[in-house]
């Protein structure tokens, strides 16, 4: 198996949050918005990249 568990896809993705306006980007399962801040997520940009594994020989 050449990627060993990790996956081909990198997903990146950035949060538009109720009167704070567009966050920081994000990636790979992390979190994106608010946490206990009653806020609502109002829009997302979502990128996803392919990895490229390069093999030396």
């Amino acid at each position: 198996m050449p990627w060993k568990g990790i996956s081909p896809f990198m997903v990146k993705y950035q949060a538009h949050v109720q009167d704070v306006w567009w966050q920081s980007w994000v990636k790979d399962g992390e979190i994106a918005g608010t946490t206990g801040q009653s806020k609502r997520m109002e829009a997302i940009r979502i990128r996803i990249r392919i990895r490229i594994r390069i093999v030396k020989k």
